[in-house]
């Protein structure tokens, strides 16, 4: 992406319950060429995750200058940064496959929602976004492995503005 591609790409990790998950998924998104068009964000983080899993994860992205917002809801976050595409990386009958999506060329901020799997997404939830998945895994995958395929979409994405 170039420096003056202004498109930010909000990470959401979604419900963790393992201080792993989420210290593992600040580490990978400042290890991104992409990092400067990335926010990471932690909504309802449970345990473990929420009690040292989230300090670690702040301290670690204070020190390599990485913004981290830890919100209650997916709906939080729609609210505050008002992306303009939002997705939800969840296998079901309807899923769109992620390397055929093609966000609007006009879309400045996009929003992708990783749960955790360590909790379940509701209902309600899964109706906040387009859902994607990938061809590529024949079972749910965990969200550490999503963003190495979304930096492979985020690439696409660009090659194309």
């Amino acid at each position: 992406m170039s420096r003056e591609d202004n498109r930010l790409f909000i990470l959401d990790l979604h419900a963790p319950a393992s201080p792993y998950i989420v210290i593992e998924f600040i580490k990978l998104i400042s290890a991104s060429i992409y990092k400067d068009h990335i926010l990471p964000v932690v909504t309802r983080p449970t345990g473990l995750a929420a009690q040292s899993g989230i300090p670690e994860a702040w301290r670690y992205a204070y020190k390599n200058n990485i913004s981290l917002a830890i919100l209650p809801e997916i709906r939080d976050v729609i609210e505050i940064y008002k992306p303009d595409e939002t997705y939800i990386f969840y296998k079901s009958q309807d899923s769109i496959n992620i390397e055929e999506l093609a966000p609007k060329p006009t879309a400045e901020t996009i929003l992708i929602v990783l749960p955790s799997g360590e909790q379940s997404i509701t209902r309600e939830e899964l109706l906040l976004g387009t859902k994607i998945f990938t061809t590529l895994f024949t079972k749910e995958i965990n969200p550490l492995t999503v963003i190495g395929i979304i930096h492979i979409l985020v690439e696409k994405i660009h090659r194309k503005r």
